[in-house]
């Protein structure tokens, strides 16, 4: 008989866990914030590109979708409001202050994640 094919599977015995040291635990935890702080930035953003989007095609704003990123991204324009005028055509608007606030957040975003590392962060822990 070929012993190839033969019933027994080889066995698995799982190795114990290594802990990780702790400076490699705060190590992890300041990249997990930095890349939860950027993942919101790009969400604002993102939120904020869509919204100029559907000023500059003349999106109609009782349409539900519209009416829903108008209404949730509008707080984040109020400290822009009065900036700067938007050209206009019709209904296709080119909100400037909705670019002008994407580039303020990006920059914030980039400030606030850096000045984090620059607290949070010791090179000396980490090997």
């Amino acid at each position: 008989m070929d012993d190839r094919y033969s019933d027994t599977a080889p066995t698995y015995t799982p190795q114990p866990e290594k802990p990780i040291p702790a400076r490699d635990v705060h190590y992890l935890n300041i990249k997990r914030m930095s890349a939860f702080f950027w993942t919101m930035a790009g969400l604002l953003d993102g939120l904020l590109s869509i919204r100029f989007l559907l000023k500059l095609i003349g999106a109609n704003p009782g349409s539900p979708f519209a009416g829903f990123i108008y209404a949730i991204s509008e707080p984040f324009l109020i400290p822009f409001r009065g900036l700067t005028s938007s050209p206009a055509f019709e209904n296709y608007v080119m909100e400037l202050t909705a670019l002008i606030a994407i580039a303020v957040y990006s920059v914030f975003a980039y400030t606030f994640i850096r000045l984090f590392w620059l607290v949070f962060y010791r090179p000396e822990d980490v090997k």
